[in-house]
């Protein structure tokens, strides 16, 4: 008994092929959302940061007519949430993204929760003045000079003693959650509502380390190239697997009837994969939370308290002996954080759909490194649902 190698070493390529050409075909298809060029982002962003610009507006006139309140988001008695936007100025380009990070926490959130957050704006700029959009907000937020003095080192080296600093602040309010999150990253509508929801089931577990708000795919020069979990490839093992099965089985027919068979499980695997990967629904991987270990990435990143002091520490020593040459290597903090995890044999959560959206077009390590001169690349959530969505400031 033979089994047709042939015919199974081509199924695989030839599914993904069938199955990027109707993503790229359906109108209708969630890529469509991401097979852009700069010019029609830029466009699109305009809109978005419009509309912060006169919800900011807005804000600062609610703020002037009430005299007991001088800032937002700042009462002393808050110690649900804190939630940190760690801001840098970028070099190169005029995009205020801290805006409309700033803009989608406050205005998104509704008026009755508004007193359970607390909202810091980390200035982790050496030079602090120079981080200009952040300081647009100075009469609206708090916001805080942290940075770790540290010169001619690795950016990846910089961005992780400024973030365990930034732990180590909220640690120091006693804090329930802090939440850390990237400057250009943009929330979704009523995003504490749902959040709040979702962490009563697990606000009396300590067995998890982190609550990721962003999950996304990586898309390169118009095109997907990584998903958002091994789910696709797996289903696409266990249909090789299934037809090497069915030409087993049906090796007795003629082979006419087995090239049939194939086509036909190919097709409805393709169009089940089309289908599954660009459902209308902006759920298609789940709803809710759930154990997920992404293992990567910290565009909006939620912390119960009692890791937050151990995992600040364990950044910034490991950190530390790389400056003081007592290692020959350090990972990014991402990557640090979830050696951590597994060390210390802690989950990782995520919510669906995303509650959190990344904004940025450019890679950072264009600014950092010349030879990602032409590295573009949008980091997005498929499951985010207000993606460019206009901010609308309307607290009464």
């Amino acid at each position: 008994m033979i089994l047709n190698l042939k015919k199974l070493l081509l199924y695989i390529p030839v599914t993904w092929l069938i199955l990027i050409l109707l993503s790229h075909l359906n109108p209708w298809s969630k890529f469509s959302l991401y097979r852009i060029s700069y010019k029609s982002y830029k466009k699109d962003y305009a809109k978005l940061a419009q509309s912060a610009t006169i919800s900011k507006k807005h804000l600062e006139k609610w703020l002037s007519n009430r005299s007991n309140e001088n800032l937002v988001f700042n009462l002393n008695t808050t110690n649900y949430l804190c939630v940190g936007v760690i801001s840098k100025n970028r070099i190169g380009t005029e995009v205020n993204y801290v805006k409309e990070a700033l803009m989608s926490i406050i205005a998104r959130v509704s008026f009755s929760k508004k007193d359970k957050i607390r909202l810091v704006g980390f200035n982790v700029e050496p030079n602090s003045s120079d981080n200009k959009h952040l300081l647009e907000f100075n009469n609206l937020i708090r916001i805080e000079n942290i940075t770790s003095g540290l010169k001619n080192q690795q950016s990846k080296v910089i961005e992780t003693l400024d973030y365990s600093y930034c732990m180590k602040y909220f640690t120091n309010l006693k804090c329930k959650y802090s939440l850390l999150v990237e400057d250009d990253a943009l929330f979704a509508e009523n995003w504490f509502d749902i959040l709040d929801k979702e962490m009563v089931k697990i606000q009396n577990s300590n067995k998890w380390l982190m609550l990721k708000l962003f999950t996304g795919i990586i898309f390169f020069n118009d095109d997907w190239a990584q998903l958002e979990y091994p789910m696709i490839i797996l289903k696409v093992i266990l249909y090789a697997i299934v037809l090497a099965a069915l030409e087993i089985y049906f090796l007795k027919l003629m082979c006419k009837h087995i090239s049939i068979l194939f086509i036909c499980i190919l097709l409805l695997n393709s169009g089940y994969q089309a289908y599954f990967l660009n459902s209308s629904s902006t759920v298609p991987f789940g709803k809710g939370i759930r154990v997920q270990r992404t293992g990567f990435g910290s565009v909006a990143v939620l912390y119960p308290n009692q890791h937050l002091s151990a995992l600040s520490e364990y950044l910034e020593s490991s950190v530390l002996k790389f400056v003081n040459k007592k290692s020959n290597y350090v990972e990014p903090k991402d990557i640090l954080m979830e050696r951590y995890r597994r060390e210390n044999k802690l989950d990782e959560i995520i919510i669906e759909p995303s509650l959190v959206q990344h904004t940025g077009f450019y890679s950072s390590l264009e600014q950092k490194n010349p030879t990602y001169s032409n590295f573009h690349k949008m980091f997005k959530s498929l499951t985010f649902a207000d993606d460019l969505k206009t901010i609308k400031f309307n607290w009464k």
